[in-house]
């Protein structure tokens, strides 16, 4: 009969560098989620710590089989008296689209005035505008499905003034 042996194993890391010491982790994803969550309760604040430092996560039954869980922005943290600890929040790479909204007087046309874009065109100029693009800190992979949208008179897509970007996205 075979043993098999579980270790299991997480990792955190905070701009590269690994976090001693961590009590627990929490990641939420899902559909009902609009960006990834993230809590992380250690006994200290890690020195290289900054507001939208890149945290990453990487968990498995054994180190050798341990999988990315979560890559994302650090956004808050939070500090417990008693028992004594902090909590690093992060969300996903997607924040930056909740927390920017376009700032152009009567929105910005997304429709190269009407000839059309495909939907993943359309999503990587928004992805642009908010600073989170394939080549920032986190790479993301726009998919779709390549279709032309807004190529019928009269229906523009327009991105609102005061619209956040993620709101535009899932409209799409």
């Amino acid at each position: 009969m075979t043993t098999i042996v579980r270790r299991p194993t997480i990792s955190v890391d905070v701009d590269g560098v690994q976090v001693r010491d961590v009590f627990s982790v929490t990641c939420s994803h899902g559909y009902d989620l609009a960006v990834a969550e993230l809590t992380v309760v250690c006994p200290y604040v890690p020195s290289n710590l900054n507001y939208w430092s890149v945290v990453g996560v990487r968990a498995g039954a054994n180190p050798g089989s341990a999988a990315t869980r979560f890559n994302g922005f650090c956004v808050e943290t939070d500090y417990t008296f008693y028992p004594r600890d902090m909590s690093i929040i992060g969300r996903g790479p997607l924040v930056r689209a909740q927390l920017v909204e376009c700032s152009s007087a009567g929105g910005v046309d997304l429709s190269a005035g009407g000839a059309g874009q495909t939907d993943q065109a359309i999503v990587q100029q928004l992805l642009s505008a908010c600073g989170a693009t394939s080549g920032g800190p986190i790479p993301l992979s726009i998919g779709g499905l390549g279709r032309t949208l807004c190529t019928v008179a009269g229906t523009y897509f327009n991105w609102a003034e005061d619209q956040a970007a993620l709101d535009m996205i899932q409209q799409l």
